[in-house]
């Protein structure tokens, strides 16, 4: 079985590629085209996106810039370098990240996508021609066609216009992804087949100008606390021998209170009822109330009742 009858039988999935998602800028570098035909521009493309390639910069200006303009050029004696080859390189779809290229099959599978028919159909003479081309199709560099592209200061000038990068020190560089189109006409099979070359490289001295969003988040738990309530402060404690309960109640339910509405030796500040006392004598300062609520002529009557030996004290008025 040849190799484009398994890539055909396995992977279906030719335009459904599946690109990286990245913050990474990307900028077009250089289109080349195998024809200029007018009428080519009636086919219908189909685009497959490979996957990226990772040069360091001084690899990367070697193979496409040369002179002190810098400006765009595949270098010859870099034709056969991997990182050209039209046979080499990997696409990715939804059923798997490492599928190998081949121009020829793409542009069957373009055929055969466009006219909804099958490989099979392709009349022998046109199958010829195919198999010509693909023989002089090897590299980006080996294409005789049409090319236009930027130069090096062309691309850094766009990057930095656009945000993409911002100067920097020669400390830092910014990560950019060059992207090189191959439009491929094939007027026998009437296709037009457009491959992404996506070449990732470090240019010294600029950085990325990546945007970072900062949301207004809500406070900490920690720092957004609710006053405590009356009740919670309200706290009990207990001495380490347990002989006694003492409470940090603030009277903050009480009013203050002057020195007329104390005794010396005790409180009794709701008397509503009925008085009663011993035999025993007691004097003045045993009785006590406040002062909002006892008058002090009733004080004094009920002190003598209380001194003239009588038991008990019966509707005692307030």
């Amino acid at each position: 079985m040849s190799e484009f009858s398994k890539l055909h039988n396995v992977d279906q999935g030719v335009f459904n590629t599946v690109k990286g998602i990245s913050s990474v800028p990307s900028i077009n570098l250089a289109l080349i085209t195998n024809s200029n035909d007018v009428k080519s521009n009636l086919f219908k493309e189909t685009i497959l996106d490979l996957n990226t390639i990772y040069l360091n910069y001084s690899d990367f200006n070697l193979l496409f810039f040369r002179g002190y303009g810098n400006s765009f050029h595949i270098n010859p004696s870099a034709v056969n370098n991997r990182v050209l080859s039209l046979t080499q390189q990997t696409y990715s779809t939804t059923h798997d990240p490492n599928i190998p290229f081949y121009l020829k099959d793409f542009l069957i599978k373009s055929y055969e996508k466009t006219f909804s028919t099958n490989s099979l159909n392709i009349p022998i003479h046109t199958k010829i021609s195919l198999d010509r081309d693909m023989f002089l199709a090897k590299s980006l560099g080996s294409l005789n066609g049409v090319q236009i592209g930027l130069s090096l200061d062309e691309c850094i000038n766009s990057l930095v216009s656009n945000n993409d990068i911002i100067k920097s020190d020669f400390d830092s560089s910014a990560k950019v992804i060059f992207v090189i189109s191959l439009k491929y006409i094939q007027t026998d099979l009437q296709v037009s087949a457009v491959v992404n070359f996506r070449y990732q490289t470090e240019i010294p001295g600029y950085s990325n100008n990546d945007i970072i969003m900062t949301l207004d988040l809500p406070k900490s738990y920690s720092n957004d606390k609710k006053p405590a309530s009356n009740l919670a402060e309200k706290q009990f404690y207990y001495e380490k021998d347990d002989a006694s309960e003492i409470s940090d109640y603030k009277n903050d339910e009480y009013t203050e209170l002057d020195d007329r509405s104390f005794s010396i030796n005790s409180v009794n500040s709701g008397i509503s009822g009925t008085i009663a006392n011993s035999h025993n004598v007691a004097d003045e300062e045993t009785i006590v109330t406040s002062s909002n609520t006892l008058d002090t002529s009733m004080v004094k009557e009920v002190s003598e009742i209380i001194k003239s030996g009588d038991s008990v004290v019966n509707s005692v008025s307030w």
